[in-house]
């Protein structure tokens, strides 16, 4: 795991966690409430300080993992949505 910019892995710090579009009732598709579209991706940024382990096991919690960079678009994305470093997953 790495910390976006500004530095390396530091052992606590907030993080962005990433799922795919979730099916709604009516057969649309869209992210959970508080989640960031991008795509066919949906991404969270969460303010607690969390270890890595711990920010991954919170995302699987909510049914996904730590994001990763796997675009220029995706990495935008997330930019846009910390105000500070963050966990994200290895691409």
């Amino acid at each position: 795991m790495v910390a976006l910019e500004r530095g390396g892995v530091l052992p606590y710090m907030p993080f962005t966690c990433y799922t795919t579009l979730s099916p709604a009732r009516d057969g649309a598709t869209m992210c959970r409430k508080d989640w960031t579209q991008y795509g066919n991706e949906c991404f969270y940024y969460n303010t607690n300080s969390l270890s890595v382990s711990d920010a991954q096991a919170y995302c699987e919690t909510q049914g996904g993992n730590l994001a990763s960079i796997i675009s220029s678009g995706a990495r935008d994305t997330i930019r846009n949505m910390i105000s500070t470093t963050a966990h994200i997953g290895k691409q």
